[in-house]
């Protein structure tokens, strides 16, 4: 049981669920409902109102951990039925984690069905055919990699759009799955408790997986990620211990060890890189590109490192705009945008217009300011210096505002002084005096300096 726990904690799957911080969720459900079925485990075998409630309380942390614990009335059921058969059936217990487990679904479909903040505008609402044939293939993958750690990445695109990425893995994964399962379960032939055993662990990974096979309403491309198998792998280390156990009994201790021994080194090596690549975002998704060429969420966060960091611009071009052209999303077209204000070509410009239509006409549309500032980056460059610092002033001023101000104020404060504003220029400048950034002060000291001896030759973008 030791050896097949800690394969299970050293499996590369797990890295998606631990190495990165987003996701500690996944081990605060898992913690409260395993918890919750020790709880449960206890009452079954000696009773009592107190452990009653500790499971009831238990479920409700994991609850408020993540919604996907509303599937543990069924882990519940698989319980007392395959480990305490003999258990008379006590429907009272079960009414209120039902009760609990239908609120807290009502209110996961409502916050797909309508989500807020910055992440609606990378929601689809995919059509009944893609979510069928997305949660077949999910359930398959999700099995291949419980046993075989290979193509594991973060956000798996298992069907998207018309191609089915996974569909052919997937399918034949579920396909072998299901015949060990029958293999296991239906000979008369096997002990009694080597059935329960193989239907308890299907049924467990199946019903853990449940609320993310199906997903509802908007989803983005993580309707299937190696995090969401972290609780119900537990199923495949259950299996993988009752089998070093037959090996123990059926050829030796030494061999038992041995083969759980070498599953857990196995596992360790293969997580290697997987957890490697969780050491920023960047490598995350540059891992990803490696399984998923097509992955749009991975396209433009390498193609925005690519331009912001490592000055390879056209490059980075080139993948944003892949990335838009396979999903219409703002926030690529914001980072689309700026690069392209930013790297100037003849072209460039009109093309940062035509992303930013709309903001260009409503200035409220552009929450987040990012496209604002790349419209003025243009403007200041064609040399349309009022709207340059109208755009830039409005840029500033966005509500959901995320990326670096230095920039935008001292080119809002040089747009201000081309444009004849000395006195606005001044007191813009003036504030960039503290700032961290030495070059951007040293800029800023300097056009001051220009500005109150009245130089009037032009600033240029910076």
């Amino acid at each position: 049981c030791a050896l097949a726990a800690l394969a299970w904690a050293l499996a590369p799957s797990r890295a998606d669920a631990v190495a990165w911080v987003v996701s500690r969720k996944e081990e605060l459900w898992t913690l409260f409902a395993l918890a919750a079925a020790l709880s449960w485990m206890a009452w079954l075998e000696r009773g009592g109102p107190i452990r009653l409630i500790s499971t009831f309380a238990l479920f409700a942390l994991s609850c408020l951990s993540k919604p996907t614990a509303m599937c543990f009335p069924l882990l519940a059921w698989l319980v007392q039925t395959f480990a305490y058969p003999g258990t008379r059936r006590r429907a009272y217990a079960y009414m209120p984690m039902l009760a609990a487990a239908g609120f807290v679904a009502l209110l996961a479909v409502a916050s797909h069905v309508a989500p807020t903040g910055p992440g609606r505008f990378e929601q689809f609402s995919p059509p009944f055919t893609w979510r069928a044939v997305n949660a077949v293939v999910s359930l398959g993958l999700y099995a291949l990699h419980s046993a075989f750690p290979v193509g594991i990445y973060a956000d798996c695109r298992a069907v998207f759009d018309s191609l089915p990425l996974g569909a052919v893995p997937g399918i034949a994964a579920l396909l072998v799955a299901l015949s060990a399962l029958a293999w296991a379960a239906l000979p008369p032939s096997r002990p009694p408790h080597v059935r329960r055993a193989a239907i308890f662990a299907a049924l467990w990974f199946l019903f853990g997986l449940a609320p993310v096979l199906w997903s509802v309403g908007g989803i983005s491309d993580n309707s299937m990620a190696e995090r969401f198998s972290y609780m119900p792998s537990v199923a495949v280390a259950f299996a993988a211990a009752l089998a070093l156990v037959a090996a123990e009994r059926r050829l030796s201790r030494a061999a038992a060890f041995s083969a759980g021994a070498a599953l857990v080194a196995v596992n360790a090596a293969f997580a290697v890189p997987v957890v490697l690549s969780y050491a920023d975002d960047v490598s995350l998704a540059r891992r990803t590109l490696s399984f998923d060429p097509g992955h749009w969420r991975a396209l433009r966060t390498v193609g925005g490192d690519l331009a912001a960091r490592q000055g390879r611009i056209d490059e980075g071009v080139a993948l944003l705009r892949k990335s838009l052209a396979a999903r219409p999303s703002q926030a690529t077209a914001d980072t689309l945008a700026y690069v392209l204000a930013c790297r100037g070509a003849e072209s460039d410009f009109d093309e940062v217009r035509r992303l930013g239509a709309g903001a260009l006409k409503n200035h409220g549309l552009d929450t987040a300011g990012m496209m604002l500032e790349a419209l003025a980056i243009a403007a200041f460059r064609e040399g349309k210096d009022a709207e340059a610092a109208r755009l830039f002033a409005d840029s500033l001023v966005a509500p959901a505002r995320t990326h670096s101000n230095v920039h935008a104020m001292l080119n809002l404060g040089f747009a201000l002084a081309n444009s004849g504003d000395g006195a606005a220029a001044i007191a813009v400048l003036s504030k960039l005096g503290t700032v961290s950034n030495e070059g951007v002060r040293r800029r800023a000291a300097d056009a001051l300096e220009r500005i109150r001896r009245g130089d009037r030759s032009r600033f240029n973008w910076e």
